[in-house]
């Protein structure tokens, strides 16, 4: 039986030697193509010059809140944790730092967005419009879309396991807006809805608490309200229509846990492998003046204590 592991606020953690930075990519203005719409953030596609060059999406700071820190480093823990998700690299357009984000809309398939994917398939008799940013975005409307656009059970369970890893990485990293565009399925040109895939994980600029000052991060940390402040969290997935906000990413995993225990044990197979020392070395190669020392602290400490309890979650139900 696989023991879950015990947490403990202000415990060591073992650090790993440096190795070489985080490359980051110069964007040259003349690249720019056409901004993107969507978002609160300034942002804007762009591909280098030449033959066959991927697109990718330059996305700039909102004020002081380091977003595309999240960006990268939830890029890296996902891939720790064997979670698929969009290639991301640090960014510098015209001195402004930044992220940038490989599209994985490749030719001939098509992003269907988490709030389209609802509208075709939820039901509506009373004629109002659906608010997708709202209690109707709720993990029971996301499963009857996912169960209609996949028809048969195999794909279906592939679809619901590949969205609680999601689930589970907006845990790990205090993910809050994992609202209705933020997911989404791959649809191929020509063939039927039940070929799609669910789309790889994107957007995680609001991760790690991207709203707190450095000082608020040194107080929560010399107080030891880390975990109070990732149970608090409103993220962008509500429970029940009734809700008057999302629940936390680590209260909706536990709720998803208890939904259905078989999907939540095959996601969590890959992820509950990790050893959570390993959240330092995602940060040991964040170059020198992109972070703080509160920021990486916090984040590793808030990392740290969402793991240890997907971990006991996880070890409840295998046990």
């Amino acid at each position: 039986m696989r023991q879950a592991r015990r947490w403990k606020s202000g415990g060591p953690f073992w650090w790993l030697g440096m190795s070489e930075y985080y490359p980051v990519v110069k964007v040259l203005p003349e690249w720019r193509d056409e901004d993107e719409d969507m978002g609160s953030r300034d942002k804007f596609w762009y591909r280098e010059p030449g033959e066959g060059r991927t697109w990718w999406l330059f996305k700039c700071p909102t004020g002081n809140r380091r977003e595309y820190l999240a960006e990268k480093v939830v890029a890296e823990v996902a891939e720790l944790l064997g979670i698929s998700h969009a290639p991301v690299e640090l960014a510098k357009c015209e001195g402004v730092l930044g992220s940038t984000t490989e599209s994985f809309v490749g030719k001939g398939l098509e992003l269907r967005h988490g709030n389209v994917v609802l509208e075709g398939a939820l039901q509506n008799p009373e004629g109002r419009e659906l608010n997708f940013h709202a209690s109707d975005h709720n993990l029971g409307n996301i499963w009857a879309a996912l169960e209609r656009v996949f028809a048969d059970s195999k794909s279906v369970m592939a679809a619901k396991r590949r969205f609680v890893q999601y689930i589970l990485l907006d845990a790990v990293v205090g993910n809050v807006d994992r609202h209705s565009q933020n997911w989404g399925i791959l649809v191929k040109d020509g063939l039927n809805d039940q070929e799609s895939v669910v789309a790889p994980s994107y957007d995680h600029g609001s991760s790690f608490g991207r709203v707190l000052t450095d000082e608020d991060r040194e107080k929560r940390l010399a107080n030891n309200e880390v975990g109070t402040f990732a149970e608090r969290g409103r993220g962008g997935i509500f429970w029940s229509e009734t809700d008057r906000h999302g629940l936390s990413p680590i209260g909706l995993a536990r709720m998803v846990a208890r939904l259905d225990k078989d999907i939540f044990a095959a996601a969590c197979e890959r992820p509950m492998s990790l050893e959570p020392s390993q959240f330092s070395v995602v940060f040991d190669k964040v170059p020198i003046g992109w972070m703080s020392e509160p920021y990486r602290r916090f984040a590793i400490e808030l990392m740290t204590y969402n793991y240890f309890q997907l971990n006991e979650l996880w070890g409840d139900i295998v046990q």
